[in-house]
């Protein structure tokens, strides 16, 4: 597990983050990636699931993961596109990606395949999930459509592979930290029929909010 706090300049907040991968029992290296990397004043949120098992399923989780965190844009489409670009000729990804824009407070979000992106509000006003786009990151990239979301302090953004359960009591992870709420969901979601991977980000407020 990695984790991380980011500084959101020009918003009274800092993200707290963090990364939870656990590879399939049997399996050396997961094929699950999470990346966090700033961008300008954004930070960037992604979850790559390499298509497949072994070696060349990480291979290609592994290179989409190089395009993310070297990325010069603050779009999740291009972003996406780049590591459609980079994938040519590996078994390719499932792939979601979500900016955290610290000017405007909003988390933009873009995906492909079978990796999830929630926002659990820490007002308690519900759940929100960005709609999975089919298609395969490096073979048939589908037509993009982001969503945007405000935030607030207290939300909860969670990204998680198909390695973990939709069914999950999403509420008992609202009052946690990234790093514990990725552990939570790991220990309580893992199906144990896959590798599993998840990042969690919580906005926090700062000083002046």
């Amino acid at each position: 597990m990695s984790t991380g706090v980011s500084e959101l300049g020009g918003w009274a907040g800092v993200l707290d983050a963090a990364v939870a991968v656990r590879a399939y029992r049997g399996e050396i290296e997961s094929r699950d990636a999470g990346v966090i990397a700033a961008v300008g004043g954004a930070t960037v949120l992604a979850l790559i699931d390499g298509l497949g098992h072994g070696r060349e399923a990480a291979r290609a989780a592994r290179a989409a993961a190089l395009v993310i965190e070297r990325a010069q844009s603050d779009d999740p489409e291009h972003i996406l596109q780049a590591c459609h670009a980079a994938l040519q000729g590996t078994r390719g990804a499932a792939v979601t990606v979500a900016i955290v824009d610290a000017g405007c407070a909003t988390v933009r979000m873009a995906g492909v395949g079978n990796v999830s992106c929630r926002l659990r509000r820490a007002a308690d006003t519900g759940e929100l999930a960005t709609p999975l786009r089919g298609g395969i990151v490096g073979a048939s990239l589908p037509r993009l459509v982001p969503s945007t979301r405000q935030l607030a302090s207290g939300d909860l953004i969670l990204l998680h592979t198909d390695g973990v359960r939709d069914d999950v009591d999403w509420s008992v992870l609202r009052t946690h930290g990234a790093a514990l709420a990725a552990a939570r969901l790991l220990d309580q979601g893992a199906t144990g029929t896959d590798d599993a991977g998840v990042v969690a980000a919580r906005v926090l407020p700062g000083e002046s909010a």
